[in-house]
């Protein structure tokens, strides 16, 4: 479970143009918690993921389904996640996409 779902909590982050300080606000938890959680050094709490799903109207099962990971299903996600972020961090996102796609070439998108 760890490593989907750290992910999903960074992409909850930067989807939202939040730092960790402005995640661990949301969540009522320490900037240094946010980056265990987005490194998989900690699971969140049902409390965590139960003010992650409220203040950013997220699917619960985000958490324990990890099939959204596949290529097709993050690259539709990508979509509709990046028409919402602020244009300095879907510039940001945009190049974390590339750096990606250049380490993966196998990932056809």
């Amino acid at each position: 479970m760890c490593e989907h779902v750290a992910t999903f909590i960074k992409l909850i982050r930067l989807a939202n143009g939040l730092t960790q300080e402005k995640l661990a606000e949301v969540i009522k938890r320490t900037p240094g918690h946010v980056g265990m959680l987005e490194q998989g050094r900690a699971i969140p709490s049902y409390e965590v993921m139960n003010r992650l799903i409220k203040e950013y109207k997220l699917d619960a099962n985000l958490f324990f389904d990890d099939s959204w990971l596949d290529a097709k299903s993050i690259n539709t996600g990508f979509v509709k996640v990046v028409k919402n972020m602020p244009d300095e961090v879907r510039e940001q996102f945009k190049s974390y996409i590339n750096a990606v796609e250049l380490l993966s070439p196998t990932v056809s998108t």
